[in-house]
């Protein structure tokens, strides 16, 4: 295992803070939640004979929840350490090219299932981490990547000049800096964060894609960390597609996989590598058009501009070219771009006021900002502004909260829950903080009862549910076995 510089060590003390960090938004109602695991164990040889989505850890070596409160009369099942897609090793196979998953409530099975498809059709194997997660401390972390990583190559048929990351939210942020740790890792896809602010940049010994959805709270900083990573001399690429906060839909990965193939290609030839590049120049070209037509004239300009630079030094780009110069001649894509950098100045101005007004508004003023906020207006920006920041406060209201309740706040988590409540009405998370605000003023009938609620607006996580402490004096009552059951 490679040593590990000050930027990864930063990195994990600050491990997926400002982004997904638990069930706060429209991802994690999409994603459900496994258990939570507190000792990272060694992962061995999986069973698999056929390319098929699989969870692989042996009983033996399957990681288990903390141990709290008789936990022999309780058991709550581990989840499998890994999920893979693809076929194990034989004598004789030749290597696949490697994505590896990291998703911030160690759900590597929800990428790997969606990327199935694309994954036969450029001849991937997948592999996603059932174990990495929010809360791991620096060491389990590293450790549990090291044990997979070590796994993969020994286990599955790698091609070991290509293997990938691909990382949302939290994730993305661990893979950048096992990307820098490990000179192995050519290539990082980084979707719903990149590099935070303060967070020295790596070196360009990888390259990089960042990736968000024009509605993700994090949209800006993967902007962001594409310009720092281009003024770093990074072989990158940026896509923006119609989304939220979630891990790219199987259109804008489509690309995704492409642009691994193409980056491949400027290191070394593959066969089929002319038609690949072919038929990747022509996509860019429709892709660029069919925006325009639809008077998308800024984000036309976007994806000609990334084709341009993804296949720089492939083949003739005239066509490409010509395009792009057509396009920012156009009056409407100046007047859209002023508008875009209008809206994020304007956006991130008022992320740093609802910071401060958490502690310095009362609910009168927040009610009358929500309205705002929910008033969607005219101007396309100006509605996918809005919808960053509902998600942004979303994010906000569940770390604040939850900060409150384990600082054992009676008075200051009463305030920043009902917010919460205000902004997502539905979200568990609330529900499910509120039960512990009630054990901690010792309202046990009344945790229970958010319990239930929490588990209507879809809470699953039971594991969670029962390695928490703060309800451990409620560990034998027949309602809370019930929700476990």
């Amino acid at each position: 295992m490679k040593h590990f510089t000050s930027f990864l060590w930063l990195l994990f003390s600050l491990l997926f803070l400002a982004s997904c960090v638990s069930n706060q938004d429209k991802t994690d109602a999409k994603q459900k939640k496994q258990g939570q695991t507190t000792e990272v164990k060694k992962l061995a040889k999986a069973e698999t004979t056929k390319p098929a989505v699989a969870d692989e850890t042996p009983a033996a070596n399957k990681p288990s929840p903390e141990k709290v409160g008789p936990i022999e009369n309780k058991p709550v099942p581990a989840p499998p350490g890994y999920s893979v897609y693809g076929p194990r090793k034989v004598p004789g196979s030749s290597g696949r090219p490697l994505i590896i998953f990291l998703d911030p409530h160690a759900n590597g099975k929800i990428p790997v299932a969606l990327y199935q498809n694309l994954a036969e059709e450029h001849g991937f194997l997948l592999i996603g981490s059932n174990e990495i997660r929010s809360g791991m401390s620096g060491r389990e972390v590293i450790a549990s990547f090291d044990s997979l990583f070590q796994m993969a190559k020994r286990d599955y048929p790698v091609d070991e000049n290509r293997i990938y990351l691909m990382g949302f939210s939290g994730g993305a942020r661990v893979a950048l800096a096992f990307a820098e740790a490990y000179p192995e890792i050519k290539a990082v896809i980084a979707s719903g964060a990149g590099i935070q602010a303060g967070v020295k940049a790596p070196k360009p010994t990888f390259s990089f894609l960042g990736m968000a959805g024009n509605e993700d709270f994090n949209m800006i900083e993967i902007i962001n960390t594409d310009r720092s990573l281009k003024r770093q001399g990074f072989e990158r690429a940026m896509i923006i597609f119609d989304g939220d906060h979630n891990w790219p839909p199987v259109a804008a990965a489509e690309e995704a996989f492409q642009w691994l193939d193409l980056v491949a290609m400027k290191e070394k030839p593959m066969p089929g590598g002319p038609t690949k590049i072919k038929a990747a120049e022509e996509w860019y070209l429709q892709k660029a058009n069919s925006l325009k037509n639809e008077g998308r004239i800024f984000d036309s300009y976007e994806v000609a501009e990334r084709g341009l630079t993804v296949l720089d030094g492939l083949t003739d780009l005239s066509s490409l070219r010509t395009l792009a110069g057509e396009i920012r001649k156009n009056p409407v894509y100046k007047e859209q771009l002023s508008e875009m950098v209008k809206t994020m100045q304007q956006e991130m101005g008022l992320q740093n006021n609802y910071m401060q007004a958490f502690t310095g508004e009362d609910m009168e003023w927040w009610a009358a900002e929500l309205e705002k906020l929910n008033d969607p207006g005219t101007k396309q920006s100006e509605q996918l502004m809005k919808k960053r920041l509902l998600a942004f406060l979303g994010v906000m209201a569940y770390m604040i909260s939850d900060r409150a309740v384990n600082e054992k706040d009676v008075e200051g988590s009463e305030k920043y829950l009902e917010i919460y409540r205000t902004l997502e009405p539905t979200n568990p998370e609330h529900a499910y903080l509120e039960a512990k605000r009630r054990m901690m003023m010792n309202e046990q009938s009344s945790a229970l009862a958010y319990l239930r609620l929490a588990v209507v607006f879809g809470f699953v996580d039971k594991a969670r549910l029962f390695n928490e402490p703060a309800f451990i004096p409620i560990h034998d009552n027949p309602e809370f076995i019930g929700l476990l059951e």
